[in-house]
């Protein structure tokens, strides 16, 4: 056989998973924004925008206190492709996931000599896991997906640095470590699983293969500060550090116990894991250290010399390690997450094709009587991941199934309470969304989000003073929360008491000086006060921060209109209108001055693109008269007074008398 048949079933057998792979998790394809969707893309002034701002996305922090440009930049150019219509994100993940599927084939060929079945049953059971649903279905885990594609294709351009000494092939590697790291910061461990590989294909690890890593590890440690300086004032991790650390000690063993068992057996999955008690810890909790202490001594006294073995352990905790929050970086107030296996599954689907193509390949052996048990047990896995992961795409289809399913799981788990709370406020489902936020509030009172969120539906209903006492009841719980004094400001405005907004305003933005609303609602109120230079000072600001912010390039126009520069307040109307041809208020505004700078054939192309939307609005046919009397064409001047009297305008009906006979 020639080589070039020889690699020919290999590639039709990666072909075929990632078909099966795609059929297997095409419903994604059909989901909704969900979760996190909302900030990092709905939200988020760098995805959402006219162009792709590459410098600023470099810039910035994505959401949330994380930092992943490459990742943005392919959610930017998804909302450019396509706004917000979610199927072009899915399909972008499913594609990216199926990419790493082959890349898993590929590695896995590479690092065992060819091995065919080795190969396959890994990048299958990668493709095909009901864990990895959640990376692949949840439209911001682009994060995971695409720092994974980069990542599985250092590690093979490594393997030809190996192979043929060409420094080209370094700094390839080099440069898509890099690219990783800047699409998650999981990416770090990188530089570790290199020294991992190096052990796996040689008997010892020399000195230039740890100097080689040099470079890497630098890189490494340098995002890992990055991540932990951005994360070190987060709510989340100060949660995590009033945790004691025999507590994490605790957590860190039952998550890797726990991560094992449902990469074995996928029982109980879930978008949400609720963090235990600390002071209500199951017996699973204490034993789980004893269970991986011995787990780590049988291993080494009885299979230290089984390299594949070590190698695919190691490469499984290695990968997980920082996810296990012994040294806290924000993860939050959940314990565990599907995503996190993503990188981390390889290794223990590594050790169990090591052990099957052990039997497999036994001819006359001990194990030869197991090579039928143990492919039954492995086929049948395969339609079982199969099925739960097809059906996860499902619950993973909107807001609505992903936290009902959560709450079926967990009764107890609060967040999921709360989060469908805010999927169905969205949905207009208001009492259902307040039977939602009470049964939050009532497993956890001092949750604050809650109470803010509730605070929200509650104005909404117009209950203004059930809402003022649950934005008060956050702060009283959390007295940094910005988004609870930001709404509460807005409610003292609506009231009319805007002392009490401005104060709240003022507290907000001493908090948090980088959200463009908070300037633009304060400018609203120092406008309301006659105080026009902070106004505009403020406007500005918003402006700076979101260039893209419509609200506040219309408030900027009135404040002109109010001081009397017309060709100032257009300017401002155009750049509303250029980002929201529809907004209403800034193209009624800009006719009103344009007439005033007697531009009346613009002011009337304005007042007719209105009335296009709104033809039964009265006001408009009575401005669009005055504007014909402006320039003497009575005919159609009468003819719209005459409409606008008819849908009730009484002052048409003196201005008629007046001009038309």
């Amino acid at each position: 056989m020639t080589k070039k048949n020889s690699l020919i079933q290999p590639w039709l057998i990666a072909l075929l998973i990632g078909i099966i792979t795609f059929i297997i998790l095409s419903p994604s394809l059909k989901g909704d924004f969900v979760f996190d969707d909302t900030g990092y893309i709905v939200g988020n002034p760098l995805v959402v925008s006219k162009t792709i701002e590459a410098k600023k996305i470099f810039t910035s922090v994505a959401a949330k206190e994380d930092y992943y440009p490459i990742t943005m930049l392919t959610l930017a150019w998804n909302y450019h492709q396509g706004k917000l219509d979610t199927t072009g994100y899915h399909l972008g993940n499913l594609l990216l996931h199926i990419l790493n599927t082959l890349l898993v084939f590929l590695f896995i060929f590479l690092i065992t000599n060819r091995n065919l079945l080795m190969a396959t049953i890994v990048s299958f059971f990668f493709g095909i896991h009901p864990m990895h649903v959640e990376s692949v279905a949840w439209i911001t885990e682009r994060k995971d997906v695409l720092f994974l594609f980069f990542f599985l294709s250092g590690l093979i351009t490594y393997l030809r640095f190996r192979d043929s000494k060409k420094i080209v092939w370094y700094f390839i590697t080099l440069f898509l470590f890099i690219l990783s790291c800047l699409s998650k910061g999981t990416a770090v461990v990188f530089p570790f699983i290199l020294i991992l590989t190096d052990y796996l294909l040689q008997k010892e690890i020399n000195k230039k293969a740890i100097f080689d890593k040099i470079p890497f590890l630098v890189l490494s440690f340098l995002f890992m500060f990055i991540t932990f300086k951005l994360h070190q004032n987060s709510a989340s991790n100060e949660v995590l550090f009033r945790i004691s650390f025999f507590h994490r000690i605790l957590s860190a063993s039952f998550q890797l116990l726990m991560y094992t068992l449902k990469l074995i057996i996928p029982f109980n999955l879930s978008v949400f894991y609720q963090n235990p008690d600390e002071n209500n810890l199951s017996f699973i909790f204490y034993i789980s250290p004893f269970i991986l202490i011995g787990a780590a001594f049988a291993l080494f006294y009885f299979l230290r010399k089984e390299k594949e073995i070590i190698f695919g352990v190691m490469f499984f905790v290695i990968s997980i390690a920082l996810m296990l929050q012994l040294i806290p970086t924000g993860k939050g107030n959940f314990i565990m997450a599907d995503r996190y296996t993503y990188l981390p599954s390889i290794g223990l689907f590594f050790v169990i094709a090591y052990i099957m193509n052990l039997v497999w390949t036994n001819k006359t052996g001990k194990f030869h009587s197991l090579k039928n048990p143990f492919a039954f047990i492995l086929i049948v896995g395969a339609l079982v991941y199969s099925f739960q992961a097809y059906s996860r795409t499902k619950v993973w289809r909107n807001g609505e199934t992903l936290w009902t399913d959560a709450i079926e799981k967990d009764p107890t788990a609060s967040v999921a309470y709360y989060s469908r709370g805010i999927y169905r406020t969205l949905q207009n489902q208001n009492q259902l969304a307040m039977d939602d936020y009470n049964k939050a509030i009532t497993l956890a009172p001092r949750f604050a989000d809650v109470y803010n969120n509730r605070g929200i539906l509650n104005n909404k209903l117009g209950n203004n003073e059930a809402a003022l006492a649950d934005y008060t009841s956050a702060l009283n719980i959390n007295p940094k929360y910005t988004d609870a004094y930001y709404n509460r400001g807005i409610l003292y405005n609506m009231s009319g008491n805007i002392e009490a907004a401005l104060a709240d305003f003022n507290k907000t933005i001493s908090l948090d000086s980088s959200k463009a609303d908070v300037y633009d609602s304060r400018g609203y109120i120092y406008f309301q006060m006659k105080k026009t230079d902070l106004a505009m000072s403020d406007y500005k600001k918003a402006i700076a921060l979101n260039p893209e912010y419509a609200d506040t390039y219309n408030n900027l126009g009135w404040l002109y209109t109010s001081l009397g520069n017309s060709q100032l307040a257009i300017v401002n109307y155009n750049k509303v209108l250029a980002i929201q041809p529809d907004f209403f208020k800034a193209r009624y505004n800009r006719a009103c001055e344009k007439v005033k700078l007697n531009d009346c054939k613009s002011a009337l192309e304005d007042w007719n693109y209105m009335l296009n939307q709104y033809p039964k609005e009265n006001q408009l046919y009575y401005n669009r008269a005055m504007t014909f009397l402006k320039i003497n064409d009575t005919a159609n001047a009468c003819s719209d007074l005459k409409t606008s009297e008819e849908l009730g305008n009484k002052n048409a009906s003196n201005i008629r008398n007046k001009f038309c006979h």
